[in-house]
């Protein structure tokens, strides 16, 4: 890890604890301090205060006091500086004692390894802000009871201190990665501070220069005695930062300028200053504003070209509706999607955040019984996670199922028959549904799901205004979190018979086909387990009285569906040549190509021996004669008895 990420990490990982509680992950020597200690962290917020403290006085103490060092002893000036001095140098010993993280991101406690590391580094501009310079050199020249010109030059030492501010820059970036303080608010203090202390010394330093000219005629003070030279010292300081302002934001009055050579030159360098503060505080004002703006432009342009697409392709209204609802949801619900949260994180944490929030769905799904932990992890692992907005279809009827999916969160209906029913539900509900066949353009159908709650009602439509009726025989299920969608068309590569539209917001855990195969070959026990389930819920749906014969949108049984898909036919010789010969005698020839496909023998008799290509014959049906012999194989030496 680099020196400058090892230090962001540190900053990033700010924790306050107690010395105990921090001991119990790493064991700290006696004499050292953890950075994150919780007294650490207070001595530390209070040197920041003193640091802002000094950045107002030392300038405002060198332009306006009466003597540069320390005399009087008595002086608040005096007591201030002897005060700071005592606490800077006290935190300057004190850091030979905190530890801190190397650039492997390991925290460092051996005593020796933290001094040479705080000698490498801070170490010597802490020295040169926290020495007393000036009081030295003063005495040195026997200056400090001295108010000279030659006092005042060599207090100027005592601006090093200013070099603390480096500590107020590490709180305002530690800030601005906490969510303590609003980044707005941050960025706006951090900028308004930044303009009050450069027009703060701007000010010291324009009273300053006036100050060492004696207050000559020649200087801003001495042109304009009768109303700036009078008065204390704070009244000093209100006028010099009246000139200050002015000149920083470039509104002169041409009540005050400059009137002299020194005094003009030092207005030049303010003004550069100033124009590098300025752009500061509007770029970064205004990079903030726009990123807070982003996001809300970001949705607009795509409404845009939503509109421009829309009319392009003249899709319907509600068409339109649907998918503007949808681009909405995308842009309100960034914060909860799983690919946008953890795409940063390293795949074990993924995974078990993933656990924790869907293993319980997982696990309560009947798909899944019996398959081991590991398969269930590769599952969240390889999945993806949907939002889908209320009144919304899942999965279509006729649709071919290409993913898995299960409902983690949220309800939806799921509904197996293109016809209108008021449909028998769990606890108590049930489902009137309507086909929509007054307006199909709204593109789906009206459904409503009565409660037994004290007379509740809940609705579940999809804006369509066709006729209702009521016919028997319709099914319908509510599905939950743990409740697969779509699962037999699937794993049966058929079309979908059930429409499943949601109810209100839905959260769906989806896997593709390739992805399932991939886990299928690794997962060999647990995808027969899930097979295993599959035959199960289809046997317990045939106890229940599910009729074998239904057919679906397009008039297809199961067993015609089966045989396109190759399943073996085991069932005698007379039923399969009774199925055969009815192909034929009603001229079905995609079924009779089916249950070719599917393993049926062509060469079958019915009771009375009579063979599919005998009725074909018979009848004089000439493609079901080159169907049976080309495709099927069939005998034609057999003779009809």
């Amino acid at each position: 890890m680099h020196a400058r990420a090892a230090t962001k990490f540190q900053q990033l990982n700010l924790v306050n604890k107690s010395r105990e509680e921090l001991e119990e992950d790493a064991e700290l020597p006696h004499w050292v301090v953890h950075p994150h200690d919780i007294r650490a962290q207070v001595w530390w917020s209070f040197i920041i205060v003193t640091v802002v403290v000094t950045l107002f006085v030392e300038p405002y103490n060198l332009a306006f006091s009466e003597y540069p060092g320390l005399y009087p002893l008595g002086s608040p000036d005096t007591l201030f500086a002897l005060a700071s001095f005592l606490v800077f140098a006290a935190d300057l010993g004190l850091n030979f004692f905190v530890a801190h993280y190397d650039t492997h991101g390991d925290l460092v406690t051996d005593l020796p390894s933290i001094a040479a590391q705080y000698m490498k580094g801070r170490l010597w501009a802490e020295l040169v802000t926290t020495i007393p310079f000036d009081w030295i050199v003063l005495g040195a020249l026997g200056l400090q009871r001295s108010n000279s010109i030659t006092a005042w030059y060599v207090s100027l030492l005592r601006l090093l201190r200013l070099g603390r501010a480096y500590r107020l820059y590490s709180w305002v970036t530690l800030m601005a990665y906490r969510q303590t303080i609003s980044l707005l608010v941050l960025t706006l203090s951090r900028n308004f501070a930044l303009c009050f202390f450069t027009v703060h010394w701007g000010a010291c330093g324009f009273f300053y220069i006036a100050k060492q000219s004696g207050f000559a005629a020649q200087s801003w003070v001495g042109a304009n005695m009768d109303w700036v030279g009078g008065g204390s010292s704070f009244d000093k300081w209100i006028y010099s930062m009246y000139w200050s302002i002015i000149t920083f934001s470039t509104v002169g009055y041409g009540d005050l300028h400059a009137y002299s050579v020194p005094e003009a030159a030092y207005v030049v360098v303010f003004m550069f200053v100033s124009i590098g503060v300025a752009a500061y505080f509007v770029g970064t004002s205004v990079l903030l504003v726009a990123e807070n703006e982003k996001k809300t432009g970001a949705y607009r342009e795509r409404l845009i070209l939503l509109d421009e697409y829309a009319a392009t392709h003249e899709l319907p209204p509600a068409m339109k509706q649907e998918l503007q609802g949808h681009l909405q949801l995308h842009f309100s619900s960034a914060e909860t999607s799983d690919e946008a949260v953890l795409g940063v994180y390293p795949a074990t944490l993924r995974r078990r955040i993933l656990l924790h929030m869907y293993s319980r769905p997982l696990r309560c799904c009947w798909l899944f019984g019996g398959c081991g932990q590991k398969f269930l992890d590769a599952l969240l692992a390889t999945a993806k996670v949907e939002l889908y907005m209320p009144k919304v279809d899942i999965v279509t009827a006729g649709d071919q199922v290409n993913e898995l999916m299960l409902i983690v969160a949220g309800e939806a209906v799921a509904i197996s028959s293109s016809g209108s029913a008021v449909c028998a539900l769990p606890d108590g509900l049930s489902l009137a549904v309507d086909d929509g066949a007054g307006d199909t353009s709204s593109g789906g159908s009206w459904w409503e799901v009565h409660g037994g709650d004290g007379g509740r009602q809940r609705e579940v439509h999809s804006g369509g205004s066709g006729r209702r009726s009521e016919v028997p025989g319709a099914r319908a299920r509510l599905l939950g979190a743990g409740d697969p969608a779509g699962e037999m068309a699937f794993f049966n590569e058929t079309p979908c018979m059930e429409s499943v539209r949601t109810t209100g917001m839905c959260r769906v855990l989806v896997i593709t086909r390739a992805l399932y195969q991939a886990l299928a070959a690794d997962f060999a026990s647990s995808t027969r387990a899930v097979l295993d389930n599959l035959l199960a819920r289809a046997e317990q749906m045939l106890r229940q009285g599910r009729d074998v014969n239904c057919c679906d949108y397009d008039g297809r049984t199961g067993l015609m569906l089966a045989a396109s898909k190759g399943h073996g036919l085991a069932m005698s010789e007379v039923r399969q040549a009774a199925l055969l010969c009815s192909a034929v005698s009603e001229g079905d020839l995609q079924l009779l190509r089916r249950l070719l496909a599917a393993g049926a023998n062509p060469n079958a008799g019915d009771y009375d021996k009579r063979r599919p290509l005998h009725i074909a014959a018979a009848d004089g049906n000439l493609p079901a004669v080159r169907l049976l012999v080309e495709v099927g194989a069939a005998d034609p030496s057999l003779v009809d008895c």
